[in-house]
């Protein structure tokens, strides 16, 4: 005869909740808006939460069972859109130097398993710096070759 124990321990077996991918962008360009993608499988279980955290923080959450499923929570340099976040996506709306930092996505199963995945990427934000040179134009050629310096730096987006 099987304890309860027992029982439990074999029914615990086929659950499987296992995070497939997590994709957290390596680089965006400042003032860009950047997805966050956390795509889970969760086998035989159904899905309690999606958690995403910046720095240990919380920023994001999904309960299926809330109304609405999606939340956010003010953080410094997040900049979430709800529209177009959901359970496996975050849409970060544009990012600021701020916006730097390691990401984490937490995917939880309801009972009886209530089993959680986790796993983390980090994020860099990059300036596309232009130099404004200030020269001293000192004849007519000099200033020539200047404007069309500038003239080929601005159409080219140099």
């Amino acid at each position: 005869m099987k304890s309860d124990i027992d029982v439990w321990v074999t029914a615990g077996i086929g659950w499987a909740l296992r995070l497939s991918r997590l994709e957290v962008p390596s680089a965006v360009v400042l003032g860009e808006p950047a997805w966050l993608n956390c795509s889970y499988d969760l086998e035989s279980d159904e899905l309690y939460s999606v958690k995403w955290y910046k720095n240990n923080v919380e920023f994001y959450r999904f309960l299926p069972s809330d109304r609405p499923p999606g939340q956010k929570y003010d953080l410094k340099g997040v900049f979430v859109d709800l529209s177009k976040s959901d359970h496996g996506y975050v849409h970060l709306s544009r990012t600021t130097l701020q916006t730097e930092g390691t990401y984490r996505c937490e995917v939880s199963a309801e009972a009886p398993s209530f089993q959680t995945v986790r796993e983390e990427g980090t994020l860099a934000v990059y300036a596309n710096m232009k130099i404004i040179v200030v020269l001293i134009i000192s004849s007519p050629t000099a200033l020539f070759r200047f404007k069309t310096l500038l003239w080929f730096s601005i159409k080219n987006d140099v």
